[in-house]
């Protein structure tokens, strides 16, 4: 199953679009989607079942089992998808579109997009290379380590208490 997820606080009818062309084109694949819209204020697709919203749990259960996710740049998803270690295809928000209020997802893209399991689609005609990328047999899967790095937190720690010595 592949995972399509916007978030928790905005619909993202651009990506919601793009997987419902994606597939119909493929309707062997299981698609489900989590996209933040009744279909009355905003695009509902034909291809694949849909939810306004999850709960939590469900969420990461919906996670956990998918072959793979793809979702906006959010890091929220993006540590999901490192987490429990399903590849996951990110399409950044773009301001320009009104789909968000900056482009910060465009930062957040070029800093993690090399990490292995995270495939970076830049428009919507990148997706379908992005997602045969990441259900390609021995693709690589996002890794992330239950704890921060040691450096980090001291690095952290340093600038919380500096000046209060």
């Amino acid at each position: 199953m592949i995972f399509v997820t916007v978030g928790s606080q905005l619909p993202f009818d651009r990506l919601v679009g793009a997987m419902d062309r994606w597939a119909a084109a493929h309707p062997d694949t299981e698609v489900f989607g989590q996209i933040l819209t009744d279909g009355q204020s905003g695009f509902r697709p034909q291809h694949f079942r849909t939810v306004r919203s999850l709960a939590p749990a469900e969420f990461a259960s919906r996670c956990a089992a998918a072959r793979c996710i793809v979702s906006h740049a959010g890091t929220g998803v993006m540590i999901a998808a490192m987490t429990h270690r399903v590849p996951l295809v990110v399409l950044p928000r773009r301001s320009g579109t009104g789909e968000v209020r900056n482009d910060h997802q465009l930062d957040t893209v070029a800093h993690l997009g090399g990490r292995p399991g995270i495939f970076v689609a830049m428009t919507t005609a990148d997706l379908p290379d992005a997602l045969e990328a990441a259900l390609a047999e021995g693709a690589p899967r996002p890794d992330m380590k239950p704890e921060a790095d040691p450096d980090m937190i001291a690095r952290i720690r340093a600038e919380i208490f500096r000046g209060r010595r």
